[in-house]
Formats: C-alpha cells, structure tokens, sequence
C-alpha cells in the first residue's frame, strides 16, 4: 500500500479534499488532532492543545489508525496530516518532543511507511475558526512553513498544491499519484 501524506497550514482545505478522495473510492485516514480535541473538550477540557499529553494523545490515535486500514482496490491511501505532522505540533506548541515519538518519527522515515512525496496544500488565504482550530491566518501560515522545512529536513519532496476549487485539487493529486506511482 501506497501511503501519501496531505499537510500544510491549518485551514487550507485538506480535509475537504481527503473527502473528494473518499468519494473517488480512495482509503483515506482522517485527522486525528482533530478528533482528539473533540473528545477532550466533550469531557469539558476547553484548550486540549495546552496540556503536555496532547500529543502523545495524537499519536497514539494515530498509530491505532495505521494499523486499522483496509486495503483498496487503488492500492493508494491518503492521509491528512501523519505522525510527522503531530511531531511538528509539538514543537510549535513548545511542549517538547517525548523520545519514544521521536523514536517512532525515524522509524517511520527509515521505514518509507509512508511515500516520499508529501501533497502540501496551500493555504487558501483566509482563515475559519472552529472549536478544535483558534489560529490566526498568519499563525496558520508560520505553521505551515514549519510542516514544509520539517518535511524537507526529514527527506520528503513537498508537492505544493495550490488554492482552488476542492475538486480540481483532488482531480490534481489523483493525477500525480497515477501518473507517477
């Protein structure tokens, strides 16, 4: 199986296109920080991202994910945001890396767990809050050149997919991963 990475600032659309692949008979494993935070603040945590556990919360859903995945017909499957991604929370959110995440993240890159071109999307240039995501647009953007030097450093080829209609980004990466698997 094939494993490609979806990232890039919060806000830029990955979840959506993650979904246009879903529709397209893609597997697709959504994003765990997300669903995290949703549990944390059901239990009456307001900010989830502030406690040190957080994620090691991530990754561990995450790693459950991993191994849960079906095979498809495809033999591709898109993931948004990965690991590595949580790693590079942590340091943004300077709650400090834990060995054992530091651990897995070599492992995974040793490991080519996941393909080597990584689809960045671009912001879209405006930011909507939710519950889980209270960032400005040009904290979104900091943020997002950190996943794209990060993912460079660790040996990636960041594919940078640029702002439009959901579909036509989908329409993009399906092309580059058919074109060139």
């Amino acid at each position: 199986m094939k494993r490609f990475i979806l990232t890039g600032p919060p806000g830029a659309g990955k979840t959506s296109i993650l979904y246009a692949l879903k529709g397209e008979g893609y597997d697709v494993v959504e994003e765990a920080a997300t669903a995290v935070i949703a549990e944390k603040q059901a239990l009456g945590i307001d900010k989830p991202w502030l406690s040190p556990d957080f994620v090691r919360d991530i990754v561990q859903l995450q790693q459950l994910r991993l191994k849960q995945t079906n095979d498809n017909p495809h033999g591709l499957q898109f993931h948004d945001r990965s690991i590595i991604d949580t790693y590079i929370l942590g340091q943004y959110l300077g709650h400090g890396i834990p060995q054992e995440i530091e651990n897995l993240v070599s492992l995974l890159v040793r490991g080519r767990v996941y393909e080597k071109r990584v689809f960045f999307v671009e912001s879209l240039g405006f930011m909507e809050n939710t519950a889980a995501r209270q960032i400005s647009l040009a904290e979104a953007l900091e943020f997002g050149k950190l996943h794209e030097r990060v993912y460079t450093a660790l040996g990636f080829h960041c594919i940078k997919i640029s702002p439009r209609p959901v579909q036509d980004r989908a329409r993009e990466i399906m092309g580059l991963v058919n074109t060139r698997s």
